[in-house]
């Protein structure tokens, strides 16, 4: 748990660098929007701690979303390409593997 108050404090320091020391306009949608890769990112270090694989595909699954929007929003069309591929390759381990268990 100390780890991930670190991390997390570290992804929230980057937020409040991004309109102090890089000049981001700060606005609404600017918070919103700058908000995404924060929660992409505190996500996949949260998912990366679980031990249970159907709780990881899940979490995962928040932080690829997250990421994705962000991108589709900024248009970074190599990091589109990216999330899009890693949320596919959730959903079909979620098909694969999560259903099995539940039937």
């Amino acid at each position: 748990n100390l780890w991930l108050a670190i991390f997390t404090a570290g992804y929230v320091g980057a937020y409040v660098l991004t309109f102090t020391v890089f000049g981001a306009e700060l606005t609404v949608p600017n918070l919103i929007l700058q908000c995404l890769p924060v929660l992409g990112m505190f996500f996949g270090h949260l998912s990366l701690r679980c031990e249970d694989p159907a709780k990881l595909r899940k979490i995962f699954l928040a932080s690829a979303c997250s990421w994705l929007i962000f991108n589709v929003i900024v248009v970074a069309i190599g990091a589109i390409l990216c999330e899009s591929f890693n949320i596919v390759s959730i959903l079909v381990a979620m098909a694969r593997f999560d259903r099995k268990k539940e039937d």
